[in-house]
């Protein structure tokens, strides 16, 4: 049994950016996931200093097994400049920490409710890989075109 003292969240903050930097080896959702992490050792190896030898290559192993088999790891993502992923983040938090959304708050305000459920279209069907490297720009461009098209209609 894991006795955590705290709640963690991992996040992979100016994902946005992420896109001007070399490809990945695998999808994005691979690593914000964090499962299959012994499709890496071979990655690591040939990357990692000879000298640390065997001992470093059977203690990464080790390591990724725990985290496969304890479900430890994952991470969420984060650009600052988009309100959803902020959202999807802020929503996270509270779960973690416990918060519920509800009416029992001061004033029965559920604001950060309503924002939380507040998603693009078809967003569901978007993976991380689609909407931060494939096709980065067009999501990007989105909310805007959707705004001022909203308020062309009502001019």
């Amino acid at each position: 049994m894991l006795q955590l003292g705290l709640p963690q969240i991992n996040v992979f903050s100016k994902i946005d950016k992420l896109a001007e930097y070399n490809s990945l080896e695998f999808p994005l959702d691979f690593y914000v996931k964090v499962q299959d992490l012994q499709l890496l050792l071979p990655q690591i190896e040939s990357e990692s200093d000879r000298r640390l030898g065997g001992n470093f290559m059977r203690l990464t192993e080790c390591i990724a097994e725990m985290v496969e088999n304890f479900g430890l790891v994952t991470y969420e993502v984060l650009a600052v400049e988009d309100k959803q992923s902020m959202i999807s983040l802020l929503e996270k938090i509270d779960q973690t920490n416990g918060y519920i959304h509800g009416t029992s708050e001061i004033g029965g305000d559920s604001v950060w409710h309503d924002a939380s459920k507040v998603r693009l279209h078809n967003e569901e069907d978007v993976t991380l890989q689609e909407r931060w490297i494939d096709h980065k720009a067009h999501y990007d461009a989105l909310p805007s075109t959707e705004m001022s098209d909203h308020f062309k209609e009502h001019d």
